[in-house]
C-alpha cells in the first residue's frame, strides 16, 4: 500500500461501519417506535439503501480530474448533522429522511475508501490489503454493537444520537489530514485509454456484480429478519445489538487468515466461500428462538458479508483494466446497495404474506446460486486464482 494509507483508510471505514452496524440493529425498532408497521420498515430500509447506492457510485459518476479527497471529506460531513437530528425526529419519514442523509454519507466514503485501497495495491496482493480493510468491519460491529445499544438503554436515543455525531465528525477530519489523492493516472492506464480498453470491464465484471446482488440480498434480508425476529420475541435493544458485538469477536481472527491464503490459494474460492457463510447464516434464523442462536447467525452473515466485501473488491481489481479500476470498484458497493433497495423494499411485505421461514429459505438459496457462479467463473477468471507474481510494483489508474 503506498503512502501508508491504510491505517487511515482502515479509521475512515471504522468510523462509518461502527455507526452502522451500532444503528442498525435498531433502525427497524426505532422504526416501529415511532409507528411504522412491519411493511413500512422495509420501505423505510429500502430508503436508506437508495440513498447509500447513490452515495456508493457517485464517486464513479464523477470526472477524474475531481478531487476524490474533496468529495471524501464532503460526504463525511453531510452525515454528521444527520445523525444529531436523528434524536430530535419524531415521525417514520424524518426518521428515513435523516437515517437517509447518513447512508448517503456513508456509502461515498466505504466506495472512496475501496478506490484508494485498489489503486494503491499492487494486484498480486490486493486480497490481503482488501481484508485488512474489510477488519474495520468486524471492529465497528464488535464495538459498535457493545457501545450503541448500552448508550440508549442508560440514557436514551437522543443522547446516543448525539454521541455517535461528534465520532463521526473525526472520520472527515482523518481523511483531510492524512490522506491524498490518488495519482490520476499511470503510464498502464494512459495506454489502455488509447488503446480503446480502459472503460470496458468485460463479461466477467458482470458475472461478479450478479454474484454481489444475491448475496447482497441474502445479507440485508437475513439482517432485518434477524431483528424484527429478536423484537417479536422481546429482546432487548442491548441484547439485538449484541449479535454485532459477538459476530465482530469471532469475525476478526477469520478475516486475517482468509485475507492471508486469499493470495495464495484463490481469491475467488475465498469469496465462494463467503457467499456460502451468508446463506448458512440465513438459514439458521429459521430455528432460532434463543439468544445464541442468533448470534450464531448475526455471526455467520458478518463473516460472510465481510469476506463477500473484501474478495469481491479483490476480483474486482484483478480482472478490471487498469485505467477502469476507479470507475469499476465503485460499482461493487452500488449493486450491494442495491441488494438493500430490493431486499428491503419487498422483505417486510413478503414475511407480512409468507412466513419467515419462507423468506429465509428463498434468500438463502440466493447466497448458494451467488457460490454456484463464482465456480462457473473460476475455469476463466484471473481473478479466482492465486497471484502469479507477488513482488510486482502498486499500480494506479
Amino acid at each position: 500500500m503506498k503512502n501508508n494509507t491504510l491505517p487511515y483508510l482502515f479509521y475512515a471505514n471504522f468510523v462509518i461501519l461502527f455507526v452502522g452496524f451500532g444503528l442498525f440493529p435498531l433502525l427497524p425498532v426505532y422504526a416501529l417506535e415511532v409507528g411504522a408497521t412491519p411493511g413500512e420498515v422495509g420501505v423505510y430500509l429500502a430508503i436508506i439503501y437508495v440513498a447509500i447506492a447513490v452515495g456508493s457510485m457517485l464517486p464513479g459518476w464523477l470526472p477524474p480530474r475531481i478531487s476524490r479527497k474533496r468529495l471524501f471529506v464532503a460526504g463525511g460531513l453531510i452525515g454528521v448533522p444527520g445523525l444529531f437530528f436523528l434524536g430530535f425526529a419524531s415521525t417514520v419519514w424524518q426518521v428515513a429522511a435523516l437515517t437517509a442523509l447518513v447512508w448517503f454519507s456513508g456509502g461515498v466514503g466505504l466506495s472512496l475508501s475501496n478506490v484508494f485501497t485498489g489503486v494503491n495495491s499492487g494486484r498480486g496482493r490486493s486480497g490481503r490489503s482488501f481484508s485488512l480493510l474489510a477488519l474495520s468491519m468486524p471492529a465497528g460491529s464488535l464495538i459498535g454493537g457493545l457501545a450503541v445499544g448500552p448508550l440508549v438503554a442508560w440514557f436514551g436515543y437522543r443522547t446516543m444520537f448525539i454521541a455517535i455525531s461528534v465520532l463521526y465528525a473525526t472520520q472527515p477530519l482523518v481523511v483531510f489530514l492524512k490522506l491524498a489523492d490518488p495519482e490520476p493516472a499511470t503510464r498502464a492506464a494512459k495506454e489502455a485509454a488509447v488503446k480503446g480498453s480502459a472503460g470496458r470491464p468485460g463479461h466477467r465484471f458482470g458475472v461478479l456484480l450478479l454474484t454481489v446482488l444475491f448475496a447482497g440480498a441474502t445479507v440485508y434480508v437475513g439482517r432485518m429478519g434477524l431483528s424484527l425476529s429478536m423484537k417479536t420475541l422481546s429482546f432487548s435493544p442491548a441484547a439485538i445489538t449484541s449479535t454485532s458485538a459477538v459476530a465482530g469477536v469471532v469475525a476478526v481472527p477469520l478475516l486475517l487468515l482468509m485475507g492471508v491464503l486469499a493470495d495464495r490459494l484463490g481469491r475467488g474460492r475465498f469469496l465462494a466461500v463467503g457467499y456460502l457463510l451468508t446463506g448458512a447464516g440465513a438459514l439458521v434464523l429459521i430455528v432460532s428462538i434463543s439468544l445464541w442462536q442468533f448470534w450464531l447467525a448475526g455471526t455467520l452473515l458478518l463473516v460472510g458479508r465481510a469476506v463477500n466485501d473484501a474478495m469481491s473488491s479483490a476480483v474486482a481489481t484483478d480482472i478490471l483494466p487498469a485505467g477502469a479500476l476507479a470507475r469499476g470498484l465503485p460499482w461493487i458497493r452500488g449493486v450491494n446497495s442495491v441488494a438493500g433497495i430490493l431486499s428491503f423494499a419487498g422483505a417486510g411485505y413478503l414475511m407480512e404474506a409468507f412466513s419467515a421461514a419462507t423468506v429465509y429459505v428463498s434468500i438463502g438459496l440466493l447466497a448458494v446460486s451467488a457460490a454456484a457462479l463464482v465456480r462457473l467463473l473460476s475455469g476463466n477468471a484471473v481473478a479466482v486464482v492465486p497471484a502469479p507474481v507477488l513482488s510486482q510494483q502498486p499500480c494506479s489508474p
